[in-house]
């Protein structure tokens, strides 16, 4: 059942080409701000990102991963720039995946499983490890879209 999560990697081949944005949304998210704002956010991302996500707030910071038992000073996972993501809010830029469908592809996820001896479990892992190898094609949304926390106890 986890191979569903994968099915949002293959949206831009299947929707047709005059669909240029999609946002997708867990079924279980409750929304802390007008979601229509969350639209405006596309005019915010640069021309080359792919996808804006949120931080992931959870401590899961890939422990156990080979990887991290072979560099125990690597940044992977770690809080800040490169902090695990949260896929229950996406905004993806068909248009852009379209143009670089290369980075959401089998064979790069599969060269980063093998780089980091990390098996992505769903698509929140393997948008994190698309953004730990190329931070310049995820843009991070403000915390607002965090379905765990208030942004305001954020520090």
């Amino acid at each position: 059942m986890k191979d569903l999560f994968y099915i949002q990697f293959l949206l831009h081949k299947e929707l047709p080409e005059f669909i240029e944005k999609l946002i997708i949304l867990d079924v279980d998210i409750q929304f802390r701000s007008d979601i229509g704002h969350l639209y405006d956010y596309f005019q915010l991302m640069r021309r080359h990102e792919l996808v804006g996500l949120v931080k992931n707030v959870e401590d899961n910071r890939l422990r156990g991963t080979a990887h991290k038992d072979n560099d125990i000073h690597s940044s992977i996972g770690e809080p800040g720039m490169f902090q695990t993501l949260d896929s229950a809010v996406v905004l993806m830029n068909l248009k852009e995946v379209r143009k670089q469908s290369h980075w959401v592809s089998h064979k790069t996820f599969a060269n980063l499983k093998k780089k980091y001896g990390y098996l992505p479990i769903g698509d929140q892992d393997a948008y994190f490890l698309l953004k730990y190898e190329n931070p310049h094609l995820v843009y991070m949304l403000p915390c607002v879209f965090s379905p765990l926390i208030f942004c305001e106890n954020l520090t």
